[in-house]
């Protein structure tokens, strides 16, 4: 039994009793330097962040009357990744928002080639939540404005900050990690009722990501493994398949192409085209459009598993283009 207590007193202590039983203990803030980038539709550059600092978001041009996209990279990763800005300017092309860049690469980074190098950064996710909600807290906005993205790792941190906000609007999970959260409670990693709605890509299920259902709708694009356009690069490496839930979620945000997902039991069933009904008329659609079909979670589609397929090459969408229907 363990207690570590951070400098930063906003962030308070953290042990590994009870459900954080046999994890390690998190680095402190200070360690794992956590920075906040800043874009908006109306300044595309940079601005730093800091809770600590009003000044440094009175003097932004944050606009607490818009939605914000908070984005959080994973294991062995930073904000600097091109996915990450890329996911950045398609927000901006969207539409006027906040765009909030987390990085925490110090924290995330792996140190050698030993697995037990990831335990570190699974435990300093927790200090990266709860920072990520403290900035929320000094922001001048409401948590109901509050859209979560993260990927691998950066999906749990995203639950612990929402966690931490008492619900935020919504958690959109990137294949969440598997590693050291699968089979764990639900208070140790991102689950449906971390927000008021989760939505989750699961491209790497059973290596990198993980292999349980995690939000309101859960979708395995190609049965959640082995997705098409890794099978074409044998130098693509292991990662290919994680990374493909943020390039897919990327392409969603801004395409007149819709993921569509069709409700069935098991993936061999739907490949032989054994469900091709929907509930209630529409089907869901993986990626930026999925809060359109947060209320028919309620009414069935939680019992099933969400299943579709993706192109070997970009565009990725196979689904239902413009003028064509996307609903039974």
């Amino acid at each position: 039994m363990a207690e570590t207590c951070d400098p930063d007193q906003k962030l308070g202590c953290y042990s590994n009793t009870g459900p954080w039983s046999g994890s390690d203990l998190p680095q402190s803030s200070t360690k794992i330097g956590t920075k906040f980038y800043l874009y908006t539709c109306k300044c595309n550059t940079s601005h730093t962040l800091d809770y600590n600092n009003p000044a440094s978001i009175s003097n932004s041009s944050f606009n607490g009357n818009i939605d914000t996209k908070i984005i959080i990279h994973g294991f062995s990763s930073s904000s600097s990744e091109v996915w990450v800005h890329k996911m950045k300017d398609a927000f901006l092309t969207k539409g006027c928002f906040n765009v909030i860049l987390v990085d925490w690469r110090k924290g995330a980074e792996s140190m050698g080639n030993d697995f037990f190098i990831y335990f570190q950064p699974v435990a300093n996710t927790r200090v990266v939540g709860d920072q990520i909600a403290e900035l929320v807290k000094a922001l001048p906005t409401s948590k109901s404005r509050i859209h979560l993205i993260g990927h691998s790792l950066g999906a749990h941190v995203s639950s612990f900050a929402s966690v931490r906000l008492n619900k935020a609007a919504r958690i959109s999970g990137l294949d969440p990690a598997g590693p050291k959260f699968v089979g764990l409670a639900n208070a140790v990693k991102l689950d449906k009722t971390d927000a008021d709605f989760v939505d989750i890509i699961h491209s790497d299920a059973g290596t990198f990501g993980t292999t349980e259902p995690s939000g309101h709708l859960d979708f395995w694009p190609n049965n959640g493994v082995d997705q098409p356009q890794c099978n074409l690069f044998d130098d693509a490496g292991p990662a290919c398949d994680h990374s493909a839930s943020h390039v897919y979620y990327t392409e969603s945000i801004n395409s007149d192409c819709n993921f569509v997902a069709r409700p069935c039991s098991n993936y061999g069933k739907y490949k032989s085209g054994g469900c091709t009904n929907c509930f209630y008329k529409y089907c869901p659609v993986m990626g930026y459009r999925a809060i359109e079909f947060k209320k028919y979670y309620f009414y069935g589609y939680e019992k099933y598993t969400l299943f579709l397929t993706t192109n070997e090459e970009s565009p990725y969408c196979a689904g239902n283009k413009p003028g064509k229907r996307w609903w039974n």
